[in-house]
């Protein structure tokens, strides 16, 4: 089936006619008036033609199109879903555009090393309830970044601990990522009193995290698994998989 994209396209009768392409502004450079096209042109001649004040104006054209059905009803199921328009604002100062979405734009200050700035996002957003977990375990890995530059060493212990909260609570979400995580917090003592065992279990909730084996996720590092295997014997491993079995995630 063709299309014109003449003075009086998608229309049965020329007094009921309305030329879209004059309705959103737009000026097709081809096909020229008259000249049949097809229903795919149309949309990627409409698509060439559209500018963020025009976008507002094309669920109208198309909504009046398919009540009067037709070509017009056609080419509105087959308009692909309204564009997402980028964020144009300037966050870093550095003349490149951020992510809009606020943990995106956190992440991107803490993967430039300016958990400064990441920090204060993160916790706008963990103090939203849940769904934050992300933000949760990010937060925890700013505070950490944060305390190895701290002043004094009372100011760097709070904020290790505090980086700890952060991660456990993420990781009793079961979150993956916060679970691997506490790992070294454990075997470290890092914000956290030192307790093998319970790297040990947390070693093994990671390596049966059905998130962790969707999203693709490897498997706790040979590294840390060596550092685990020489602290932890048979004995030490029965009393990690035992405080496994009895966790459940948090509510």
């Amino acid at each position: 089936m063709l299309l014109h994209a003449g003075a009086q396209p998608y229309c049965r009768k020329a007094k009921n006619c309305l030329n879209p392409w004059a309705a959103l502004g737009i000026k097709p450079k081809t096909p020229l008036p008259g000249i049949p096209m097809t229903r795919q042109t149309a949309i990627a001649t409409l698509a060439d033609g559209v500018t963020p004040a025009r976008l507002a104006h094309i669920g109208l054209f198309l909504a009046v199109f398919a009540i009067m059905g037709g070509p017009g009803q056609a080419l509105a199921q087959q308009m692909p879903p309204p564009m997402t328009l980028p964020d144009i604002h300037d966050y870093s100062n550095t003349g490149k555009n951020a992510p809009p979405e606020p943990q995106a734009r956190a992440d991107g200050y803490r993967l430039q090393g300016r958990c400064d700035v990441a920090i204060p996002i993160y916790r706008a957003l963990v103090n939203q309830g849940t769904g934050y977990e992300l933000s949760e375990f990010n937060l925890g890995r700013c505070l950490l970044e944060t305390a190895r530059k701290a002043p004094d060493p009372a100011t760097a212990e709070a904020q290790r601990r505090e980086a700890a909260a952060w991660t456990l609570k993420a990781a009793n979400s079961s979150l993956p990522n916060a679970q691997n995580g506490l790992i070294a917090l454990y075997l470290d003592g890092e914000g956290v009193a030192a307790d093998p065992v319970e790297a040990g279990k947390w070693s093994l909730l990671y390596h049966s995290n059905a998130a962790r084996r969707m999203y693709g996720l490897p498997d706790v590092a040979p590294a840390l698994q060596a550092r685990l295997d020489k602290v932890l014997d048979a004995g030490h491993w029965a009393q990690a998989q035992a405080k496994a079995d009895a966790w459940s995630p948090a509510p």
